[in-house]
């Protein structure tokens, strides 16, 4: 979550003052991770579940109900829901390289260079 203040922003993890651009690559850095996260963890539950007899009983977390149900009424659910987390984790992906190359035209039309580019460039 980034909240607005002022005309700066403050950002839960990185505190006041990021740059709008800088708040963006650290919220998406930050989101991609997350459903990565996510991404590894139900395919170790898909995992798991794949070499199990479909009759075998499983328990399922839904909207905070611990639900009973077979093997073979979960994996399909997981196997969804694995494929939506590959979408959205690759969404994500494109939105970070498309704001990358959108900050790397910006600084390339107005010269603008980090310290360490300054610094590299005077020793040449």
């Amino acid at each position: 979550m980034v909240i607005l203040c002022g005309d700066k922003f403050f950002h839960p993890v990185f505190g006041l003052g990021w740059p709008r651009d800088s708040v963006f690559f650290f919220h998406t850095l930050s989101q991609i991770l997350y459903h990565v996260f996510n991404y590894l963890r139900i395919r170790l539950v898909e995992e798991t579940l794949t070499p199990l007899d479909p009759d075998r009983r499983a328990f399922r977390l839904v909207g905070g109900v611990l639900v009973e149900r077979t093997v073979r009424e979960v994996l399909p659910t997981v196997r969804e829901h694995r494929g939506n987390l590959d979408i959205v984790v690759q969404n994500l992906k494109e939105k970070l390289d498309a704001k990358q190359k959108e900050t790397a035209a910006w600084k390339a039309k107005y010269n603008i260079k980090t310290q360490e580019e300054a610094q590299a460039a005077n020793r040449q």
